[in-house]
């Protein structure tokens, strides 16, 4: 630590103490990159649908469904989710999209169809937002008023 002198008009000099000789404690952490990766980690974005654990927006999802009716006759379940457009090169893959997903009627792996690239997306000023689908089944119980069976 090394002490300087001031001078201010007219004042008597104010003593100041210049700490930077200090080395840092601690390593600061790359923030970005604690960031990005909480990011993946939530939308599990590179796993299949089929093997995605519970958590981030899945738990959510999961947290949140099923809903059901004031009546209880219909009841929507959640089945799961996917980030971006998938599709599959026959054209008849209806199911939810992911990496490693093969189609069952061409037995080939469906791929990401990106809307634009990075690049283009930085020329035109466009985001880089994606779409964000949920697969959910609509379950519709009837009831047998005289027996109240459903």
């Amino acid at each position: 630590m090394t002490k300087t002198a001031t001078y201010r008009k007219g004042k008597e000099p104010a003593n100041r103490r210049d700490f930077s000789k200090i080395s840092t404690a601690i390593e600061i952490p790359n923030l970005l990159e604690i960031q990005t990766s909480f990011y993946e980690k939530f939308l599990q974005r590179t796993v299949a649908p089929a093997e995605r654990k519970i958590q981030g927006i899945h738990e959510v999802f999961l947290g949140i469904f099923p809903i059901s009716d004031y009546n209880k006759t219909a009841v929507l379940e959640y089945k799961g989710y996917e980030l971006g457009i998938w599709e599959c090169k026959c054209g008849e893959y209806l199911e939810l999209g992911g990496p490693g997903v093969v189609c069952p009627t061409c037995r080939k792996e469906i791929q990401y169809k990106e809307k634009f690239h990075k690049d283009e997306c930085l020329q035109r000023g466009l985001s880089y937002a994606d779409s964000l689908k949920l697969m959910v089944r609509l379950v519709v119980k009837n009831v047998d008023e005289e027996t109240g069976e459903t």
